[in-house]
C-alpha cells in the first residue's frame, strides 16, 4: 500500500473509532485546503492554531507552502502525533 492510502485507512479508522475526535471520516481534499489558505498573505510569518478536530492538513499545507518551514506542533491528535515526529 501507499503511505498515502495508509494514511487515509489510518484517519477512517480513526474517525469510526474515535468521532468525536477526528470530526470526519475523511481528510481535506487537496482542491478545499489550497482554496481555505488563498486569503492568507504570502509575506504572513505568525503562528498558525489549527482548532478543533481534523488530522492536521491544513495547517501542514500552510506551513510548508505559506510559512516554507516544517516546525509544527500535535498535542491532542495522537496518531497525527505519531506518524509526523512532533510533540
Amino acid at each position: 500500500m501507499t503511505i498515502t492510502f495508509t494514511t487515509y485507512l489510518d484517519f477512517l479508522w480513526a474517525g469510526l473509532l474515535k468521532h468525536g475526535q477526528t470530526g470526519g471520516l475523511v481528510p481535506s481534499q487537496k482542491f478545499l485546503i489550497v482554496k481555505m489558505i488563498a486569503p492568507v498573505p504570502e509575506a504572513y510569518r505568525g503562528h498558525i492554531v489549527e482548532l478543533g478536530a481534523g488530522s492536521g492538513a491544513l495547517t501542514v499545507r500552510l506551513q510548508l507552502d505559506v510559512l516554507k518551514h516544517e516546525s509544527l506542533r500535535a498535542r491532542s491528535i495522537p496518531v497525527w502525533r505519531e506518524k509526523s515526529g512532533t510533540i
